[in-house]
């Protein structure tokens, strides 16, 4: 019997509801395309869909005020620059834009 990936963006059960399925007859190849699809999104979009923790990514951003974190949207970040914990806020070391993964880091004086 086939099972979801990690990355099945919708369980079986929503699926079958959806379908409005009662039987157990079609779960292998419901869960076939469920776990074709997702991979097809995850592939079209360049991105992992699933909420996760990511962890010791190293990011350069050449020397930018603003990147763009490579998995949005954001729930927490810890930042550090050459070992050094930075802080988050107006006054602070970031801004840090949640919903679409933006980093601001503020340069000396800069707000905004």
């Amino acid at each position: 019997m086939a099972e979801l990936d990690d990355n099945a963006l919708v369980t079986l059960e929503e699926t079958k509801i959806f379908l409005e399925q009662t039987g157990d007859e079609q779960d292998q190849l419901i869960e076939m395309l469920i776990n074709s699809v997702s991979t097809f999104i995850d592939n079209y979009t360049g991105r992992n869909l699933i909420e996760a923790t990511y962890t010791d990514l190293e990011l350069d951003g050449n020397g930018e005020a603003i990147m763009y974190l490579p998995n949005w949207p954001v729930v927490s970040a810890s930042i550090t620059e050459d070992d050094i914990a930075l802080t988050e806020g107006k006054t602070a070391d970031y801004l840090l834009y949640k919903p679409t993964g933006k980093l601001n880091v503020l340069l000396a004086g800069q707000v905004g």
